[in-house]
């Protein structure tokens, strides 16, 4: 009797662990980086960066971007989009370092 009780316990604590971990997936979100901010950040860290497109290069399976705050970055999205200039949009992805500048690998872009 004990070993079934036991058996409901540590079910009944699983799921409600793997609850609490979806919850907290779910609701948690990369706050926003400044392009400044960047030479603070070691490559591989992800970010979040929200500025307007200045630049837009889109080739066969490739998108570049050129995103602007104050400053400039250079963004690499690894599909072709169609984007327009001057839009407002929010990127989040992988610091890389490409030629001896820190660029971003995006993850995901959304228009905002």
């Amino acid at each position: 009797m004990e070993e079934k009780n036991l058996l409901k316990f540590a079910l009944a604590t699983a799921v409600m662990g793997l609850i609490a971990l979806f919850t907290i997936l779910q609701t948690s979100e990369l706050e926003e980086t400044k392009i400044s901010d960047l030479s603070q950040k070691t490559e591989e860290d992800t970010v979040k960066i929200i500025g307007y497109l200045e630049k837009v290069i889109s080739k066969e399976n490739i998108t570049i971007i050129e995103l602007s705050q104050k400053q400039i970055l250079k963004a690499v999205l690894f599909e072709q989009v169609n984007l327009t200039t001057g839009s407002k949009v929010s990127i989040t992805g992988k610091i890389s370092n490409y030629q001896g500048e820190k660029e971003l690998i995006i993850e995901k872009l959304e228009l905002i």
